[in-house]
């Protein structure tokens, strides 16, 4: 069953995590990536070389067929190859190909929309110097 076209209100409760995703990777030290593959695309410094954040843009995604509340995706890529092993045993990140892909859903009050932030900073906490 196809999932129902999301609400302005559910888009912008995605809007506002994604803006709040971006403030977060900001203050952690995140900045512009020279070289973004996706709009919006930061890169930090972390402990297994520079890590790429990206939240999602797709409107579809907001909705989670399983709850009534959002569904929010960041996707985050390690560059350093060598270190995808060792960044996988602290974010559960793809060994392979250092991608990682911070999933959550919410409610739609403002109120789960903050304990999801505080979630997606203690994730990308754990692998900063």
């Amino acid at each position: 069953m196809k999932n129902p076209k999301p609400t302005k209100r559910r888009i912008a409760h995605a809007e506002a995590f994604n803006a709040g995703a971006l403030a977060i990777a900001a203050e952690l030290g995140a900045t512009p990536d020279a070289h973004p593959v996706f709009d919006n695309q930061l890169i930090v410094d972390t402990k297994y070389g520079p890590m790429t954040i990206n939240p999602s843009t797709d409107p579809e995604s907001v909705l989670d067929g399983l709850h009534k509340g959002c569904f929010f995706t960041v996707f985050c890529r390690f560059k350093d190859h060598a270190r995808y092993p060792a960044a996988a045993k602290v974010l559960d990140s793809n060994p392979y190909s250092g991608k990682y892909n911070f999933h959550c859903s919410a409610g739609n009050s403002a109120e789960d929309l903050q304990l999801v932030l505080q979630r997606f900073r203690a994730h990308i906490q754990k692998v900063l110097p």
